[in-house]
């Protein structure tokens, strides 16, 4: 029988953790295009329904709202497939200026 090695051994589990890593990148960038994808669409499908809203045109306006909940619907379940946004980082403390006290001007007598 062959002599497992070490080396061997961790070689072949850092190929394998380096494709997973990949796929997973690979599943968020396409989560964060359909998601990108959608904003567009219902930014146009919400102008479209204000168009007709502003037109009375109320049948048209009601199917456009439904189509807009749909998209509403798949935009929260593919934004909860995503993790969450990393926080902004704070910004580093320093020293905060002193605001100096307005000088009252002085009377000549």
């Amino acid at each position: 029988m062959g002599e497992i090695r070490f080396a061997d051994v961790m070689r072949r589990e850092r190929e394998r953790l380096n494709r997973e890593r990949d796929e997973l990148s690979n599943q968020h960038k396409e989560l964060e295009h359909k998601l990108a994808e959608i904003d567009r669409e219902l930014g146009r499908l919400r102008s479209r329904h204000d168009l007709a809203m502003s037109a009375f045109k109320f049948d048209e306006a009601s199917a456009m709202q439904r189509r807009i909940d749909a998209l509403d619907d798949e935009r929260r379940a593919v934004a909860a497939a995503l993790p969450p946004p990393q926080p902004a980082a704070e910004p580093p403390l320093g020293v905060v200026p002193a605001l100096a006290r307005p000088r009252r001007s002085r009377r000549r007598r």
